[in-house]
């Protein structure tokens, strides 16, 4: 689960938008050092070329953080600093995958297809007692990337371990297993694997600040699981809808998709896609739900699957 909370986009929003975000701007290289360098620097964007994967581009002159370049992706638990990697997209997300089998809290980083780097944006993540897994949004960070970059693919984990608990194994079923071998309960835990309700909101959020940084960029938000990755943004329409009408209690497409998406994820409904199927797998049941979470103002799409 990724939160972005309407607290604090319409509190950072006001810092993202008195400030300028210089386009295409370019910064000194650093010197040669050891793999992690850390400091207090404005938060940096990485302007990280093949050829010179140490230059940092400063685009957002309010905050202050840490800085870290690191060889791999990792799940990190301070929040005063920021991990950068320099790795390619697929590579991140093979990693991505990796982490999930050994972690119990989610992480979430964005990729800039741009420069060729990953930046870790996640903050406060942890294992709530009632909500589960989740982790939250470096909301200052992300608003630079979306300023300063034409595109960012967002991505945050759900960890091997939730599937566990809810399957009632300690060993995951393959993508592959037909859905007739579940009870109710696996059925119905086979919906981790596609956005949450909160993962809808987040990326609701997102395109609203998207829509004030920087409209013409592009924003995909992924959840990586062990069934493979998921990639969720609004529509063009949507993204057009929710903008007219925010705010206007009558006509609510953010409260819509919330709630649709709900719907999608409730076990009466997840239970009653896999009955339809007898030959239904494990995958095909993500990609049903999938195909019923995407409408006119959504898309939800099982990129890769293993």
């Amino acid at each position: 689960m990724i939160l972005l909370s309407r607290t604090l986009q319409l509190a950072f929003a006001a810092l993202l938008l008195a400030l300028e975000f210089p386009q295409g701007a370019t910064g000194a290289a650093l010197p040669a050092g050891p793999a992690e360098v850390e400091g207090p620097v404005s938060i940096a964007l990485l302007n990280w070329s093949i050829r010179n994967p140490q230059r940092l581009v400063p685009a957002l002159g309010g905050a202050r953080v840490s800085v870290r370049f690191q060889q791999a992706l990792r799940i990190d638990a301070d929040d005063t600093a920021r991990d950068l990697i320099g790795i390619s997209q697929a590579e991140g997300v093979r990693q991505i995958r990796q982490l999930g089998q050994s972690t119990r809290v989610e992480e979430a980083w964005a990729y800039v297809p741009q420069a060729g780097f990953w930046v870790e944006i996640g903050i406060y993540g942890r294992d709530d007692l009632s909500l589960g897994p989740l982790v939250e949004l470096d909301v200052a960070l992300l608003g630079g990337l979306i300023a300063a970059f034409d595109r960012v693919d967002i991505y945050h984990l759900h960890p091997d371990s939730t599937f566990a608990a809810a399957f009632g194994v300690t060993t995951l079923y393959p993508s592959d297993t037909p859905v007739a071998m579940l009870d109710d309960t696996g059925k119905t835990a086979v919906g981790l694997a596609v956005p949450s309700p909160s993962d809808i909101e987040t990326a609701i959020d997102i395109a609203l600040l998207q829509d004030e940084l920087h409209p013409s960029s592009e924003v995909r938000n992924h959840v990586v699981t062990p069934y493979g990755v998921v990639q969720y943004e609004l529509t063009a329409r949507g993204r057009t809808d929710i903008a007219l009408n925010l705010g206007n209690p009558i006509r609510s497409l953010d409260s819509s998709l919330i709630t649709m998406s709900a719907i999608r994820r409730a076990p009466f409904n997840i239970v009653r896609t896999a009955d339809e199927n007898a030959a239904m797998t494990i995958g095909g049941l993500i990609e049903a739900l999938c195909a019923q979470l995407s409408g006119d103002n959504l898309s939800v799409v099982l990129l890769d699957r293993w």
